[in-house]
């Protein structure tokens, strides 16, 4: 949040220049630092962000910038604004307590800021926003600890509303909008962020618009300010917080703008105050939080440079890719792999025994599975296996399967993504599968460190997507870049930290360049049931877990591929009103799953009895081919032409020469061992 800082705001309309937008157009503002000694800078001949500026519907300057400033760079700021079309925003205090306490603070404050605006009018400027910045909680009782009026909030509004009586008679026309530390107030049930407490923020807010409209004046945005660290907070849960203040204001006919910064990236790096800006963007949007005005601010010393915008991480290069990541701007390009939208790998895995079953149970030629899931660790618990691999890659080659390679990384004791991020000593590992891979010579997917971070696949946080990038890198050093997608694997019953971003880097995403796919495993209808709750009682829940992971992919414009799906917990038997139930509880919702979740286009389905495995016992039977019912409503779906089977003619790449093996050489990775 912004203590006594300046900050200038730039702000993009997402569907063009318009000072009336309608309901649901978006708004896209960014504020760089006016303390920067560059902000000047920008608006002189030859400044590299006119691409930025050419999307521009309002442009804000904090009133206090333009204190002491030469006539010279105001008058070059308002002409190259008002040459581009914009509109512009000034960032007022609105009350601060040494205007005084008494029935002129109004009044007093808003003739000291018309002195400053006075110089921009002068030489040209519009101003047609005013953005009040915390004018209540710096004046109410318990607000800001570096002290306020005392007042009640029904005093603190009338006060507010003197001050924007008193500006619109200089500015007849300017429109106002108000600034609150979000972070420092109550949200009904979800509590203040620990350092301060400003009192429930929905019932101020209701005070304060009530008052302010009654004397005949109007707040027409809410900016919510809370920074990347404060948002991300899960005690306080800072996303659905900002949600529920979004869902009020809508309902009282508020724009709500939600403020996208880092505190931490602001003190430590430029890229670093990139990376949680545009994850705070990701985030709230997979809350479920859709703003009218989507924004980024600082008033940091990072970025310590505002443009050009072509450079990482200046400050318009960061709101350049804010902007192509919500506009879609930035044309989508489908990964590796990924089949045209509307089509679903059918896939299989992963045991000998498991895989062949799957197979003779499908029973028509039309319908069976291209993808087959198999296994290899780094280095593995019995030594290099590569021998096998090479030839279990060709018995794939041969019929026109694609191999869905999950490594593993672990030697049976240890895991060993830590060595391969910090060290060589397995580099040469990764290098022969890269070879192998590249002698395969068709298309293949690759899964390293899948479920990686689950407590029963102990991988390293921060080490985890280094090694991830070192595998993607040398693979693709060696192998054509559109014949292998590289997937990024969660399980819903891990952590909900998948997404984690600080000051020591990503926790475990390896990044978008690196990730060409998202991945999910799911067994229980738990994970993905249409009818699974997401929170229970403020708890995210496994599909609540599943679907963050899902909204992710769709932000950052990823394909998923389900690489693990069982039936688990529904222990098929031969009955068949059992089969119809097991299908109604299970399959059925999976399909519709699937269906509901466009980015959803692959799944390998483990065919395995899970009761005769001790740690597994209770997921039971998860056969299709165990019931005739099942059995039959599954050939059925897969002869939907949603779905890429083997023989199938959406997939002209795959050459299939051979028939169907005999005989599968794959070991048991999970839960045994791997090749």
């Amino acid at each position: 949040m912004k203590p006594g800082r300046l900050a200038i705001m730039i702000v993009l309309c997402v569907l063009g220049h318009a000072t009336s937008p309608g309901q649901n157009q978006k708004r896209f503002w960014i504020s760089p630092a006016s303390v920067r000694s560059d902000f000047w800078d920008m608006f002189k001949p030859g400044a590299r962000w006119d691409t930025l500026l050419s999307r521009t519907s309002v442009f804000s300057i904090h009133v206090n910038a333009l204190g002491g400033r030469d006539t010279a760079a105001i008058t070059q700021a308002v002409q190259k604004l008002t040459k581009a079309g914009v509109l512009i925003n000034f960032e007022c205090g609105g009350l601060r307590p040494f205007s005084g306490c008494d029935s002129l603070a109004g009044e007093r404050h808003a003739q000291s800021e018309l002195i400053n605006l006075s110089k921009w009018v002068s030489r040209g400027g519009r101003i047609d926003f005013i953005s009040m910045d915390s004018p209540i909680n710096t004046m109410i009782r318990g607000g800001d600890a570096s002290g306020t009026c005392d007042w009640t909030v029904e005093r603190t509004a009338h006060e507010i509303a003197d001050y924007m009586k008193a500006v619109r008679r200089t500015l007849p026309n300017v429109q106002f909008a108000l600034v609150e530390p979000v972070p420092w107030y109550r949200v009904g049930s979800y509590p203040n962020h620990p350092g301060n407490n400003y009192g429930d923020l929905i019932k101020t807010l209701d005070t304060v618009l009530t008052i302010v409209e009654s004397r005949g004046e109007r707040i027409g945005i809410f900016h919510s300010d809370s920074p990347y660290g404060y948002s991300n907070n899960s005690q306080t849960q800072g996303w659905q917080k900002l949600k529920a203040v979004e869902e009020w204001l809508h309902k009282r006919g508020v724009r709500h703008g939600r403020i996208n910064n880092s505190e931490q990236g602001g003190f430590q790096s430029n890229q670093l105050f990139y990376e949680q800006t545009i994850d705070s963007y990701v985030k709230y949007k997979a809350s479920g939080g859709d703003p009218d005005e989507i924004e980024v601010w600082s008033w940091y010393d990072h970025p310590d440079l505002n443009e050009p915008e072509t450079q990482p991480y200046t400050f318009t290069y960061t709101c350049r890719k804010l902007f192509e990541l919500v506009e879609g701007t930035a044309k989508r390009t489908f990964a590796p792999l990924e089949p045209a939208d509307g089509k679903i790998y059918h896939g299989v895995g992963q045991s000998m025994t498991g895989v062949s079953e799957y197979f003779q149970a499908m029973g028509d030629s039309t319908i069976m599975p291209v993808v087959h899931n198999l296994y290899y660790d780094i280095p593995g618990v019995r030594g290099d296996k590569f021998a096998e691999l090479r030839q279990t890659l060709e018995s794939r080659r041969k019929i026109g399967i694609i191999p869905h390679l999950s490594i593993a990384m672990t030697d049976g004791k240890v895991w060993t993504d830590s060595i391969i991020a910090t060290g060589n000593k397995y580099d040469y590992a990764i290098d022969s599968i890269a070879q192998i891979v590249r002698d395969f010579g068709r298309k293949i997917f690759v899964r390293p460190g899948f479920e990686f971070n689950g407590s029963w696949f102990p991988y390293h946080p921060y080490l985890y997507p280094v090694a991830f990038q070192k595998i993607v890198n040398k693979i693709r050093a060696k192998v054509p870049r559109d014949s292998v997608a590289f997937l990024w694997c969660y399980y819903p019953a891990g952590p909900n930290d998948f997404d984690s971003l600080d000051a020591l880097g990503s926790r475990w995403y390896p990044g978008d360049d690196a990730v060409d796919w998202f991945s999910l495993d799911l067994f229980g209808a738990d994970d993905f049931h249409p009818d699974s709750a997401e929170y229970k009682r403020s708890q995210i829940t496994k599909k609540g877990r599943s679907e963050r992971f899902l909204a992710m992919a769709r932000l950052r414009g990823k394909p998923v591929f389900l690489s693990e799906v069982s039936a688990a917990y529904v222990n098929i038997t031969s009955g068949m009103l059992d089969g119809q139930n097991d299908w109604n509880a299970w399959f059925a919702p999976f399909f519709t799953f699937t269906i509901a979740h466009p980015e959803i286009k692959g799944f390998n389905y483990t065919n395995w009895d899970w009761s005769q495995y001790g740690q597994w016992k209770e997921w039971g039977d998860s056969r299709i081919e165990i019931n005739p019912y099942i059995l039959e409503k599954y050939r059925m779906e897969m002869r939907n032409p949603r779905y890429l089977n083997l023989r199938s003619s959406a997939i002209t790449s795959i050459k299939n020469d051979t028939g169907l093996p005999a005989q599968w050489e794959l070991s048991q990775n999970y839960p045994n061992s791997a090749l």
